[in-house]
């Protein structure tokens, strides 16, 4: 624990601060590309609400056993700002994947063919590897 913490979090291994838990979510975010990379290879896979949650909780449930994969049903802040209201996130979600999903539609062949081949990003000054790749198809009706 580093001296001036002010921030910490319950957690599947106690209370931990801030400093540790940026740790614990970086794995999160590598087992939850791990989880999109598994599902986009054995079928055709549709961003949906059902999907977000279980992406969420497979990130995260280790961590966050609790309330991971769930709405939430709190009122929550993030750097002194309100998030939207959490009765109002369920339908948000819903509306994301909807826009996402007709944007997709519009997307000129070429871009798809770039997507598939956008691979790795790296920040190595955050010791952070960032892990995108988009599997698109052809075909449209997938989407």
């Amino acid at each position: 624990m580093k001296i001036g913490e002010t921030s910490y979090k319950e957690t599947s291994f106690g209370i931990i601060p801030r400093s540790r838990l940026v740790e614990l979510e970086i794995q999160g975010i590598e087992k939850g590309i791990r989880f999109l990379f598994s599902a986009s290879t054995k079928e055709k896979t549709k961003i949906t609400p059902t999907i977000v949650l279980a992406l969420h909780i497979k990130a995260f449930g280790w961590i966050f056993p609790k309330w991971a994969g769930k709405f939430r049903t709190v009122r929550v802040e993030y750097s002194g700002k309100e998030a939207p209201s959490y009765y109002l996130v369920p339908q948000l979600i819903t509306d994301l994947c909807l826009d996402l999903r007709e944007r997709l539609k519009h997307l000129p062949i070429c871009l798809y063919s770039s997507l598939q081949r956008l691979q790795r990003t790296s920040c190595s000054n955050a010791n952070v590897v960032y892990l995108f790749r988009v599997k698109i198809t052809a075909n449209r009706d997938n989407i």
